[in-house]
């Protein structure tokens, strides 16, 4: 590498360096002194180790590891049949976690363990857990959700206040909706949206309503049998005295 300074991004000089080129701007003194291991392969451009582009540095700011085209800020070109791109190790230098190209999408592996932890399928669809998400968004697994009201026991407490029936079916009728699930929702594209846990929320509610409505229906039907019971024997007794 040439004694004279490498001119990196002129233009960065007269202004406020930030991001790769004030990186480069704060270690240049270090590029300027390590000879030979670093090499140009064209003007204003630095490669590590010389021409070989595994990691190159460009005076636009530009950086490429394993590529000479880097087209963003920081570009990595995959390697292997799997393209791996980045891994991540702890203090212990063992490898934790990594992202590679695999299956068609980026793919966030838990080394050693288990890939697809994340994996973002080209053409959007999202899998956790699976390779080959079917939707939007494709789990394989238990989801778990925390906050907010996801429970309806309330229900059961002495203070709260059970429509009757007849005020259930009133509401439910009008407003084309059961009462504690709420009306449908839109977007500005008059697309459905629903928040999921106040949705299940309210579907409970009305199912746990509605079993203590059945309750109270079961309560009545046992009262009017035994009423039934009480007008049959009478009858019984009244057609017993008759015919004597």
């Amino acid at each position: 590498m040439p004694s004279a300074p490498w001119p990196l991004c002129p233009e960065a000089a007269e202004t406020s360096p930030s991001g790769v080129a004030a990186l480069l701007l704060a270690y240049r003194p270090m590029l300027t002194t390590m000879e030979p291991s670093f090499g140009r392969t064209a003007p204003e451009e630095l490669s590590l180790p010389p021409v070989s582009n595994q990691f190159l540095i460009r005076a636009s700011g530009s950086v490429g590891i394993n590529t000479a085209t880097p087209g963003k800020p920081l570009t990595v070109r995959g390697q292997g049949s799997d393209s791996e791109l980045i891994g991540l190790k702890d203090d212990g230098d063992s490898l934790q976690w990594h992202l590679n190209l695999k299956s068609g999408g980026l793919n966030f592996v838990e080394s050693s363990v288990a890939d697809f932890r994340l994996f973002l399928q080209d053409g959007g669809n999202v899998g956790i857990g699976t390779g080959d998400p079917q939707g939007t968004l494709d789990v394989n697994g238990p989801i778990m959700q925390r906050g907010g009201d996801l429970h309806a026991d309330y229900v059961f407490e002495d203070d709260y206040q059970l429509e009757s029936i007849e005020e259930h079916s009133e509401s439910m009728w009008r407003e084309k909706h059961l009462p504690a699930v709420g009306a449908g929702k839109k977007d500005e594209q008059s697309r459905e949206y629903v928040e999921l846990g106040d949705q299940q929320r309210g579907i409970l509610e009305e199912l746990e309503k509605a079993h203590i409505y059945i309750e109270q229906l079961n309560n009545q039907n046992k009262r009017l049998e035994a009423h039934l019971q009480d007008v049959q024997q009478a009858v019984a007794e009244l057609l017993e005295k008759v015919g004597r």
